[in-house]
């Protein structure tokens, strides 16, 4: 007999460096509710989240009229490195009581501007970046003339939160 399964609800986890997507047949089914994994490659996932939360940033400058960010892979590390950094401490100073630009500092990456989102709790790139935009201050640097590139950040936690960090850069 063929059964029809319909996913009820979906939760994630993270386990071992993959992300793991758990499936729970409905009940009205008579299935035995059972947890079935399928892994995901966890980086993909968090390199596609990053991507559209750049993408996201671009489409609301493109609305205003403004050219869009350019993706800076000199300081991917910076935003990853921040992304994490709030995850354990949710400000713009570094533990060492520096502001961020410290990590440009310590990097070696000169620069002329540079500015900070930070944001966790959000699950979307859409919701990250409205958020963003309610701000005054956050839609500030993305709507800004002066900078030149913005890279993106994304870390999640052991528990599944997501934490992000959008650099502004020139």
């Amino acid at each position: 007999m063929k059964k029809v399964l319909r996913i009820a609800s979906v939760s994630l986890s993270i386990c071992l460096g993959f992300l793991f997507i758990f499936t729970t047949p409905t009940s009205t089914l008579g299935i035995e509710n059972k947890n079935i994994p399928v892994a995901i490659d966890y980086e993909a996932i968090k390199d596609q989240l990053a991507q559209d939360v750049f993408n996201k940033i671009n489409e609301a400058r493109k609305k205003k009229g403004l050219t869009s960010y350019n993706w800076n892979e000199d300081i991917e590390e910076i935003a990853n490195k921040r992304a994490k950094g709030i995850s354990k401490c949710f400000k713009h100073n570094l533990p060492d009581g520096r502001s961020f630009e410290g990590l440009y500092f310590d990097s070696m990456i000169p620069y002329s501007y540079v500015g900070e989102n930070i944001a966790y709790g959000y699950t979307s790139a859409d919701s990250v970046v409205n958020a963003w935009l309610k701000h005054s201050m956050h839609r500030d640097l993305i709507y800004s003339p002066v900078f030149s590139d913005c890279t993106i950040g994304v870390f999640v936690n052991s528990s599944g939160r997501i934490y992000f960090a959008a650099e502004f850069y020139k």
